[in-house]
């Protein structure tokens, strides 16, 4: 079976849709099938060729129509009929995937692991509620616009692939999704690095520097918290790197420091090592790193906007995002040695069995079904 990643970052860019298409991609060609991948990059275009099986397209980020009209002509000229595309979002790589698969007749599948047209709104200053309250809101132009061209996306697709109910509950209405059309598979958790004997007395956030990760908010409420010992990195990167770092640099007790985004490998170092990680988000659909932080037995403070807690419920601790003296009050927690004490038991007692084969297992099940 020939499957088609279509996907707008793969690895080396970091986040949780490179990280889950490689996954795959790897997963899925050690049974056999042949994958090729396409997706953007920032610096070149072409092909990186793996025995002539696994083949990898990349086509170079231009402006935003371009992008759209490349990605459909490239796509449209590698796939055929009986091939199977799995697109990551609903707009960048779903749209162009949906119109392939109009002409091709082909089989689409498409990945949500977020909320595309929620987390534009809110880089865009139109909205700063919760992903919960989005759907609830009137939208401008831009917003109705964009929500109807994922709507007939999603409409095109063979299934929509989720990652928890949390988030099907919010879309489903408002995208007309059958239970017919909607599968659940969750994300898996990673073979981690084993955690050190002695853990550092410094937290850790990581993620792309947009608005919606919240870290603005951390910042201030990490450098105002009664812990003197208590220091905060961020690894990361993104259009808001210069707001964030000046912000970081005019704090009085200067305790929270910005680093480069690393690699999976070394972020999974870090987590191991560090007394707890943050998800400060103001909303999360489905965060990898914390997935990360929980198996290197990482306590985690995240959001209390997040598909998650359908399983991590009283299993970590949660703050709203909007509230700085709530986020304040959890952080100083974090440096209670009973508290802390506490929370690393808690982790004893969440299933973390769901791994890479069963999740690579459930994708291929549902493509040899459609």
């Amino acid at each position: 079976m020939k499957i088609i990643l279509a996907t707008g970052i793969f690895p080396p860019e970091l986040g949780g849709p490179a990280t889950m298409a490689e996954a795959l991609k790897n997963s899925l060609a050690a049974k056999g099938h042949q994958v090729e991948v396409l997706t953007f990059s920032d610096n070149r275009s072409g092909i990186n060729q793996q025995n002539g099986r696994n083949i990898i397209h990349y086509l170079q980020r231009t402006n935003v129509l371009f992008n759209y009209l490349r990605y459909f002509l490239k796509l449209n000229a590698l796939v055929k009929k009986d091939d199977l595309v799995l697109a990551f979002d609903a707009l960048s790589v779903g749209l162009p995937s949906a119109l392939v698969k109009k002409i091709k007749g082909n089989k689409l599948a498409i990945r949500l692991g977020g909320d595309f047209l929620w987390e534009q709104s809110v880089a865009r200053g139109l909205t700063v509620c919760a992903l919960p309250d989005f759907y609830k809101q009137k939208f401008n132009r831009w917003q109705k616009l964009r929500f109807k061209l994922i709507k007939r996306t999603l409409k095109a697709a063979d299934k929509v692939i989720l990652t928890n109910r949390w988030f099907l509950n919010i879309i489903k209405e408002p995208y007309g999704l059958s239970e017919e059309k909607i599968e659940i598979i969750k994300n898996f958790y990673p073979q981690s690095q084993a955690p050190v004997s002695s853990r550092s007395r410094t937290a850790v956030a990581a993620g792309r520097f947009i608005k919606i990760k919240n870290f603005e908010k951390l910042i201030e409420a990490f450098d105002g918290s009664r812990c003197p010992e208590a220091r905060l990195v961020i690894y990361g990167d993104g259009p808001l790197k210069k707001e964030l770092e000046a912000l970081a640099a005019r704090q009085k007790n200067h305790r929270v420091e910005l680093r480069p985004a690393l690699s999976q490998t070394d972020l999974l170092k870090e987590l191991a090592a560090c007394r707890f990680y943050v998800q400060p988000s103001l909303s999360e659909v489905s965060p990898n790193t914390v997935l990360q932080a929980l198996a290197a037995k990482t306590p985690v403070l995240m959001t209390r906007h997040c598909g998650y807690l359908e399983f991590l419920k009283d299993r970590v601790t949660t703050f709203d995002p909007f509230d700085e003296q709530d986020l304040k009050a959890k952080l100083e927690l974090f440096y209670d040695d009973v508290f802390y004490a506490e929370q690393r038991e808690s982790l004893t007692k969440i299933d973390q069995s769901y791994r890479l084969d069963e999740a690579a297992a459930a994708y291929e099940n549902l493509f040899l079904n459609l």
